[in-house]
């Protein structure tokens, strides 16, 4: 389980690894160091990099607008306006 947050930090670093100067190099180290540990203590093969996991698939398809509705406590309806979800 460790490694696979360590793998989800460790992609999501990757666009970063680009900056110039030391922001740049400080990242590829710190994704260095945490492909090392991956190989240490959670038998990652060297020639591979760190998995990769889907931690929430369901959230990559979600309605945000209607997410929003529903934690600010109402959603529209067609026929009435808005109502209150929550009683």
């Amino acid at each position: 389980m460790c490694i696979a947050g360590l793998g989800v930090l460790f992609h999501r670093l990757r666009p970063t690894t680009n900056i110039p100067g030391i922001d740049g190099a400080t990242i590829n180290a710190l994704r260095k160091k945490m492909h090392q540990l991956g190989i240490d203590i959670g038998g990652i093969n060297p020639g591979e990099e760190l998995p990769r996991p889907r931690i929430y698939p369901a959230l990559e398809s979600v309605d945000f607008k209607l997410f929003k509705c529903i934690l600010e406590g109402t959603i529209g309806s067609h026929a009435d306006g808005e109502f209150k979800l929550w009683v």
